[in-house]
């Protein structure tokens, strides 16, 4: 921030100092009531401000007798302050001359003693002193008067009462900038006036105005790459629009070469302003797309004003950031070769730094506070510069393009989702985990530690972000491929350390699982499977812990598939063979390890327990399926000697039946021996049974 004297900064308070230390004779409560009436009236035509203080002295002391005669109690001075870029001063009163002398003069204002002829008793003298301040672009003092534009900073006269007055002309419009309130009180004859009304002590008033007439600007239409602007400029002033105009096409290109951003289109204002005392006297309205230049910029201003439309208060919530990266690129962007922001030195104020409170100035700013001011933007420059430097030109435009859209470091975050305005905390972890990470910089305190004594954050906040990130990115190692969780990473872009160190412990516990099941089972892959998906789609610490409990689920159905599978790898006996014939181990497993992957411990453990009671039953079901064959074999070989009796026996009878067909009726045949031992069996004989010896 450079901070200069220009079109209203006029430091009026040093000239109130002036005042106040300019002796007097003498005050209402001693006899005198003085009163002061002061106007200033803007005259474009003429491009001055002509001043007007018409001061009433009135003496209410008596003479008073005393033994060494008659005291008469009178006054015959009093004193302005003017401008020391002001013309000469003329004064007259109602009972004749006035004289004139410079009581005391300071770089900006003078204190004006004025005599006039004695006021006694009863009496009141009236005296009027008038002076035109010079007003035209480019006149020192920072007074402005022209058809489109004037600013001035009205301070009051009187040692006890009075009032301060603003003439206008019509069409001009008035807002106060600085200072003290004065409201329209007239129109009259093609003129506003504006009052403070009776004020008590004038002597400590002061209001600090700017007058446009939007309608006397002059228009100038200046085309810079793809994006228009419309240049108003005061009429007086014809240097300034062919100024900008010649600067704007390479200050535009510079900009987006740095940013990587490109000018948002429609039409961009630049008007011509009388400066102020905050950003060089810059300011960027983003809803009017309006930006104010003073009449004094460089190529230099332009171009911070013109980063001002990517870096302001729409985009970023904390001032330091938006000044810090304006100032940057017009470091960084601006004409001439690349010189960096320096370090800022050691802070000028009372107490600790404090970046995060940006100082805002006034026109009764103390010189420390002005220092602050400077010092702070400075500061801004400089952490912005180093980090600039550290990550790379192609780096910086990503974390710009990633500021510009609103997003977090942490993606697939609901706080990522565009939301504006950026705050510091985003910007500090965009620069980090989009650039400090990925240009290889090992410590991941480096940016952090620029701000931890500026008071941009609370330095507990950041140790506690220091301890949480170094966790993060081992979590993240230990992750391989897998995301970490929503939860954490929703914790982390919301800076709530606490939350997000109990998630990082729970969601470690997880990866530990995964491992230990990788291990248990090497040809079996969680990556792509419904457990990944849950672990990165964890959104609450209940997720995790419900994950969790899973995870555990499936260590044990692991250790179950791995011990199934080494039984059935083990080979078999021909007795456990029989035992296993039918089963389908491969398939069983399959499925047991499906399930797995899809997040299914339960009925992946059933799986494969059941494959491996199959393995462990084998020989028993073996031996039981030998007997059942033994005994169904029995069975068979019973039945088909029955069955061959059977035909036999029916054999004999047909042969029989055949014989007996040929022979008479009476005729018998003698069957051979053999035959009928073939159509008959033997029956055995039957034991003899004695009877028992009587008696």
């Amino acid at each position: 921030m450079r901070i200069r004297p220009s079109l209203l900064l006029a430091p009026v308070v040093m000239a109130a100092s002036l005042f106040v230390a300019t002796p007097r004779s003498a005050q209402a409560s001693d006899g005198m009531t003085e009163s002061g009436v002061t106007t200033y009236e803007i005259n474009p035509s003429t491009n001055v401000i002509q001043v007007t203080v018409r001061i009433s002295v009135t003496n209410t002391s008596p003479s008073q007798t005393t033994s060494g005669g008659l005291i008469y109690y009178f006054w015959n001075s009093t004193s302005i302050i003017v401008p020391v870029s002001a013309g000469p001063v003329s004064a007259t009163s109602d009972a004749g001359s006035v004289s004139q002398s410079i009581d005391k003069s300071g770089q900006y204002y003078k204190v004006v003693k004025l005599s006039y002829p004695s006021v006694y008793y009863n009496q009141t003298r009236v005296v009027t002193a008038s002076y035109a301040i010079p007003a035209a672009p480019g006149a020192t003092g920072g007074f402005r008067a022209g058809s489109a534009y004037a600013s001035l900073c009205a301070i009051g006269n009187g040692q006890d009462t009075g009032s301060v007055s603003v003439v206008v002309p019509d069409g001009f419009d008035l807002q106060v900038l600085d200072g003290d309130t004065v409201t329209r009180t007239s129109d009259l004859e093609g003129k506003q006036t504006f009052s403070s009304g009776e004020i008590p002590t004038p002597k400590q008033f002061y209001s600090c105005v700017e007058a446009t007439r939007a309608a006397e600007l002059i228009h100038t239409a200046v085309t810079a790459g793809d994006q228009t602007f419309d240049l108003r400029s005061w009429p007086e002033d014809t240097s300034w629009s062919l100024t900008i105009r010649d600067e704007l096409a390479g200050s535009v290109k510079s900009l987006e070469d740095l940013s990587g951003l490109k000018m948002p289109g429609k039409t961009i204002g630049i008007l011509e302003s009388g400066g102020g005392l905050q950003d060089q006297g810059i300011s960027y309205d983003p809803t009017r797309m309006m930006i104010g230049l003073p009449e004094t910029s460089t190529q230099s201003d332009l171009t911070h004003a013109l980063a001002h439309i990517w870096f302001n208060s729409g985009l970023l919530k904390d001032r330091w950031t938006s000044e810090g990266l304006a100032r940057y690129a017009e470091s960084a962007a601006g004409p001439g070769n690349y010189t960096p922001c320096g370090a800022p030195g050691a802070y000028p104020g009372s107490g600790l730094a404090n970046l995060a409170t940006w100082q805002s100035l006034t026109y009764d700013t103390a010189l420390q506070e002005s220092n602050v001011a400077a010092w702070q933007a400075d500061a801004a420059c400089y952490f912005f510069t180093t980090v600039a430097g550290a990550i790379g030109p192609d780096r910086f435009k990503a974390v710009i393009a990633a500021i510009a859209s609103g997003e977090t470091a942490y993606p697939d975050t609901k706080s990522a989702a565009g939301s504006k305005p950026v705050t510091a905390m985003q910007v500090l972890d965009l620069f980090d985990e989009l650039g400090m990470v990925p240009a290889g910089i090992a410590n991941l305190d480096q940016a952090q530690t620029i701000l931890s004594t500026w008071g941009a954050f609370d330095a507990a906040t950041l140790t506690a972000r220091s301890s949480s990130r170094s966790t993060y990115h081992a979590l993240i190692a230990t992750a391989g491929g897998w995301n970490l969780p929503v939860a954490v990473r929703e914790s982390m872009a919301a800076w709530d350390f606490p939350a997000a160190d109990k998630e990082m412990a729970v969601a470690g516990q997880i990866l530990a699982l995964r491992d230990q099941i990788a291990r248990t089972l090497p040809s079996l892959s969680l990556d792509g499977t419904a457990i990944e998906k849950q672990f990165e789609a964890a959104a609450t610490a209940a997720d995790l812990d419900d994950l969790l409990t899973l995870t555990k689920k499936a260590v044990d159905a692991a250790a179950k598939i791995d011990n199934a599978t080494r039984l059935h790898s083990a080979g078999t006996n021909p007795l456990q063979a029989i035992g296993l014939l039918g089963a389908d181990l491969d398939g069983t497993l399959n499925r047991a390890r499906s399930d797995l992957q899809a997040g299914k411990p339960d009925s992946a453990a059933s799986e494969a327990q059941a494959a491996s009671d199959q393995v462990n039953g084998s020989s028993t079901q073996g031996l039981l399926r030998i007997g059942a064959a033994i005994v169904i074999l029995a069975g068979l070989l019973l039945a088909i000697l029955w069955q061959a009796r059977r035909r036999r026996r029916q054999a004999v009878a047909l042969a029989l039946a055949e014989i007996g067909a040929t022979m008479a009726p009476d005729e018998s045949v003698a069957v051979p021996a053999q035959l009928e031992a073939a159509a008959e069996p033997a029956v055995p004989a039957q034991p003899k049974i004695s009877e028992p010896p009587a008696g």
